[in-house]
């Protein structure tokens, strides 16, 4: 099984929800910043910041920890 980035799973959870960097970072509460050193600069995000998408998309919440 190929395994995901960070980058990758948050790109793929926007997408599925149909959503913009700036829709997204307003649902989660994530800064724009935030987002796009993720997904464009490959910066692992902290703790806080998947929590908080976690939360606002529990759905999404073992694919973004584990990719699956």
């Amino acid at each position: 099984m190929k395994s995901t980035t960070f980058a990758e799973r948050f790109q793929k959870i926007r997408e599925k929800e149909g959503l913009s960097q700036a829709e997204f970072c307003e649902l989660t509460g994530i800064s724009l910043g935030t987002l796009k050193g993720v997904e464009h600069r490959g910066r692992d995000p902290r703790g806080s910041t998947l929590e908080k998408v976690a939360i606002a998309r529990p759905r999404y919440a073992k694919f973004l920890l584990l990719g699956y």
